[in-house]
């Protein structure tokens, strides 16, 4: 074969910014496909906000949690705050300057609380959340991340507690004084 169609030597295509390249968006995505295993297996919703609190991720859990999917959540190009969670219950608009999760980025602290969400039908339900900055390598905030989980079922059983406690205490006081008028009425006697 001739000099110049003899084939290149794989350790100088090894070198090559190109292949080095390669490698790297190789690793990136295999380190992307692990992260959207992690984050769409969870069952926690997670919402990444950028820095004007529009939501620009969703995970499968908060797609499900919301009624809304990330593409439809992308198309209203608004606060995640004006499509899950506007309205108080009673039905007065709740303002953005008012929430609790949404104060995480002005004031550059972790918050965890619960709230009220609006599903895309309409119903309310209660969510325990936790709202964190995120910062850049200069540690600007340049968004928040959001775990929000739906403790309606909590709020029902602590009800429920709540109820039975109440019945106890009932029925205890009702004993008690049946047998402090049997007891007067024993020592009277």
């Amino acid at each position: 074969m001739p000099k110049s169609r003899q084939p290149l030597q794989s350790k100088a295509v090894a070198n090559t910014p190109l292949v080095s390249l390669r490698r790297g968006s190789g690793q990136l995505f295999e380190t992307e496909r692990r992260l959207n295993a992690v984050l769409n297996n969870a069952s926690v919703s997670i919402f990444l906000m950028d820095d004007r609190q529009h939501c620009i991720y969703m995970n499968r859990s908060a797609e499900a949690l919301t009624g809304w999917t990330l593409s439809e959540v992308l198309a209203r190009d608004c606060p995640l705050h004006d499509i899950v969670h506007h309205t108080y219950p009673d039905g007065r608009p709740f303002p953005l300057e008012e929430c609790a999760i949404d104060r995480a980025f002005p004031e550059n602290n972790q918050e965890r609380g619960e709230e009220v969400f609006v599903h895309r039908d309409g119903h309310f339900f209660p969510v325990g959340f936790t709202a964190s900055p995120i910062r850049d390598d200069a540690t600007n905030i340049i968004g928040t991340i959001i775990e929000v989980r739906d403790i309606s079922e909590e709020k029902a059983a602590a009800e429920r507690q709540r109820l039975l406690i109440n019945e106890l205490n009932h029925r205890v006081k009702n004993t008690l004084a049946t047998v402090q008028s049997i007891a007067a009425q024993t020592f009277r006697g």
